[in-house]
């Protein structure tokens, strides 16, 4: 019998990528969540109201809930295929949550990112969505998200219902050990872009993500409308294909930032350099909105010491916020 796993990725063959944006060959428009989950739902609990996605109920309230929990800078949308794959293949539902500072959930205070806070807000959003009785679940999480799933699956109120755990890439050692190369590597990555297409590509092409269709599911729900202050998911319904002949001027920028896996090189040149970008401005051409690409050691509390690795390796994972979308600006002090 045929294996359902994907095949492998083959291995970098160390030609040199083609110039951004030219040969396209492949359909980077965007595509809507709704191809994947039945509705999204905006719990609103103690820490903020979290942006969840839901698959249809299963018919047996017995069946488990897969509760997905996304990595630093992803969303929840990067499970859509896994969702519909995943119900295809049995009867569950999958309940896909954007962590606070991701996607469009809003937490109340973005400063606190407390591995206990994490935690808390995953058991919140658990107990407001299925009440007192809740049924089987199954933890999956990758990346930071693994981080937070293991310590959920360890809450006194809710270990009686936890029926497994999956934990997908988390960190080898300890986040503390990896902060050395993460500046370089987040000053590596583009400002922004000139469409919702244009962010689809660099993703595939950066490595980011490797297959398409999930860059065009999960891609919009990353980057943010520099003239709205609005995530392009809002935008895919009546979203319009960027032609060459009429290329897109929309002002997209990056949402939150991804930590590349240890080991691996940025493959995109480094962004436009502030004065390149104000010169750009003057000019009439795209400008950008600025992001807060990681949060300074010294602005994250530490709380107990034994959340100390496990706080500032998320806090260098979550972005705070992003700036107001009328000031343009990549220059400001970090707050």
């Amino acid at each position: 019998m045929k294996s359902k796993l994907p095949p492998r990725c083959p291995k970098s063959t160390g030609a040199k990528m083609a110039p951004f944006g030219a040969g396209r060959r492949r359909d980077y428009t965007p595509v809507s969540w709704k191809q994947y989950f039945q509705k999204y739902e905006d719990v609103e609990v103690e820490g903020g109201t979290f942006r969840i996605y839901l698959s249809p109920e299963p018919d047996d309230p017995r069946r488990p809930r897969i509760v997905t929990l996304h990595g630093g800078g992803y969303s929840a949308l990067s499970w859509a295929l896994f969702t519909q794959e995943i119900t295809n293949m049995i009867h569950c539902q999958v309940v896909s949550l954007d962590i606070r500072g991701h996607g469009e959930t809003t937490a109340k205070d973005p400063n606190d990112l407390s591995a206990d806070t994490l935690v808390n807000d995953v058991k919140e959003v658990i107990y407001k969505l299925f009440g007192a009785e809740l049924p089987p679940l199954l933890l999956m999480g990758h990346s930071m998200g693994g981080a937070i799933a293991v310590r959920v699956a360890n809450v006194p109120e809710l270990e009686n219902y936890v029926e497994g755990l999956v934990v997908i890439d988390v960190v080898e050692g300890t986040a503390m050990e990896a902060l050395a190369s993460m500046q370089s590597f987040l000053r590596s990555r583009p400002t922004h872009f000139r469409s919702i297409e244009h962010a689809i590509e660099w993703c595939v092409r950066s490595g980011q993500v490797r297959n398409v269709e999930s860059a065009r599911v999960s891609m919009p729900s990353q980057i943010v409308n520099c003239e709205t202050g609005l995530l392009a998911t809002n935008e895919v319904e009546n979203y319009k294909p960027e032609t060459p002949e009429a290329p897109s001027r929309r002002e997209i920028t990056s949402r939150v930032d991804v930590i590349e896996e240890e080991g691996e090189e940025p493959t995109f040149k480094p962004p436009p350099s502030v004065g390149d970008v104000k010169e750009a401005e003057m000019k009439g051409v795209t400008s950008a909105l600025r992001v807060e690409l990681f949060r300074k050691e010294q602005d994250i509390d530490e709380g107990e010491a034994g959340n100390r690795s496990f706080q500032k390796g998320i806090g260098y994972l979550i972005e705070r916020r992003v700036d107001h979308p009328n000031s343009h600006s990549l220059d400001k002090t970090q707050q």
